[in-house]
């Protein structure tokens, strides 16, 4: 048999197996195809023509072209406020927990003066009641079950 006669008589899943691989969606020698021209006039004639066009505005203009810069010099400034308020709130709070250990190494110190001064006192106390000849020391105790 031959491929024509085959190609014609076959099934259409037989015929796509036996047709060329190569597609092409358009020929390659093909131009491209000329692009419609809008109508002069519209089709309806009670129709309005469309209004002419606006000339964009001067603060539309404005805001189109200088919102992105003016938000991100707005970003930039908050975010430079943020890390220099945040470094200021470290510096206090390093400065006032110094502040704190100075006071603290203060009162130490005047309560170890001060435990000083009491063990003085207490032995000077001491030494003077030893000193004292009318305190007569204490009889030695019966030990017992009675006395």
């Amino acid at each position: 048999m031959n491929a024509q006669r085959l190609f014609r008589t076959s099934p259409p899943r037989i015929a796509q197996r036996l047709r060329p691989t190569r597609r092409y969606t358009t020929k390659p020698t093909d131009p491209a195809p000329p692009q419609p021209h809008p109508p002069a006039q519209s089709p309806n004639p009670n129709q309005a023509p469309p209004p002419p066009k606006k000339a964009p505005s001067r603060v539309g203009t404005f805001y189109r072209n200088n919102t992105y810069p003016v938000l991100k010099s707005f970003l930039v400034a908050l975010f430079t406020y943020q890390l220099a308020f945040y470094v200021w709130l470290k510096l206090e709070v390093v400065e006032e927990k110094s502040e704190q250990q100075g006071a603290i190494r203060g009162l130490e110190e005047e309560v170890k003066k001060m435990v000083a001064q009491q063990k003085r006192n207490v032995s000077d106390a001491v030494g003077k009641v030893a000193d004292r000849e009318d305190i007569k020391p204490e009889e030695k105790k019966k030990k017992g079950w009675l006395w």
